[in-house]
């Protein structure tokens, strides 16, 4: 396995959610015009936007999903849930895939560097993802 070349991909993966935004409140709220959906909402709840999308997943089963999708205030996408029989499942977490990301790529750095190395090659990164490498190493460490 070319351990340098999953680093790269790893990095690339971060660097892309970080700067990705996910799907936006209003292109959720175009699904309303959808045979299958029933209701559409948005809320403000504690700094956070909630959108609120209620449908039925299959025409013959009139069974209502909810899919809860959570905003900060600044349109990013932190959140995704669904809930049905009023059991709420997480299918998507922002800062849990960000920690993943990091988890794999500092596994997969143990590989390729000593910790002087390591080190040195995190100090190459930008800023913000060097931030969050320190600080999920940190976490580690404590």
């Amino acid at each position: 396995m070319n351990y340098q070349k999953v680093i790269e991909y790893k990095i690339q993966m971060l660097v892309e959610l970080m700067l990705t935004d996910g799907v936006s409140p209003s292109e959720l709220s175009e699904n309303i015009f959808e045979k299958q959906y029933i209701s559409i909402s948005f809320s403000k709840i504690n700094g956070y936007v909630i959108g609120k999308l209620n449908f039925y997943e299959n025409e013959n089963v009139m069974q209502n999903i909810q899919m809860i999708y959570t905003y900060t205030e600044d349109k990013k996408l932190i959140r995704i849930e669904e809930e049905e029989n009023g059991k709420r499942l997480l299918l998507w977490d922002r800062k849990k895939r960000e920690e993943e990301l990091v988890e794999e790529l500092l596994y997969f750095m143990k590989y390729c560097y000593d910790s002087t190395q390591m080190e040195k090659f995190i100090l190459t990164l930008p800023e913000c993802l060097r931030t969050k490498i320190e600080d999920y190493i940190l976490i580690l460490s404590a």
